[in-house]
């Protein structure tokens, strides 16, 4: 039974939040932490090992340079590759079309051919106090719809949001 269907099409800020909620970066705040300080360690004895034998190995110093060199991108590469998809999602507008029904919703947009997805299947990010209004579905396709309250009724939102609980 269908209870619903609305379109959204969601803003840069929009897919920008949701991209980031919706947990496709596989290295968390302390995963990367932990890589940092193993980079740098190993950066620091390599440079340490160059100047130790005279600087007679160059090797050494290619290797801390690469360790030092990898701390900035494994921060900075994938936000910068979530803003670059979230402008461009932006630009050509990527509107999701959403059906739900009591036992899940189907998806279509240009991308996504129209798909039926059990909510038992769906990942799941609620807006909170830090994060703009909107709900994320991440598939397991790695799929993510990003729907703001703002392209919903207050009946619509309701029943999205209890459909998850």
């Amino acid at each position: 039974m269908l209870k619903t269907d609305f379109t959204c099409c969601p803003t840069e800020a929009e897919w920008l939040d949701g991209l980031q909620r919706a947990g496709l970066r596989r290295a968390g705040k302390g995963r990367l932490i932990v890589q940092t300080v193993a980079l740098a360690v190993a950066g620091i004895l390599s440079l340490v090992s160059f100047f130790w034998d005279g600087m007679k190995e160059p090797m050494s110093a290619v290797i801390a340079a690469v360790a030092f060199g990898l701390i900035p991108v494994m921060w900075f590469v994938p936000l910068w590759r979530m803003r670059s998809t979230a402008r461009m999602a932006a630009e050509e507008q990527m509107t999701a079309h959403v059906w739900l029904f009591d036992d899940g919703l189907d998806v279509s947009d240009h991308e996504l051919e129209k798909a039926y997805f059990r909510f038992a299947d769906i990942r799941i990010a609620l807006p909170t106090e830090e994060t703009l209004d909107t709900i994320v579905l991440r598939f397991k396709t790695d799929d993510v719809v990003v729907i703001p309250h703002r392209v919903l009724t207050d009946e619509q939102w309701t029943m999205l949001t209890q459909a998850f609980q």
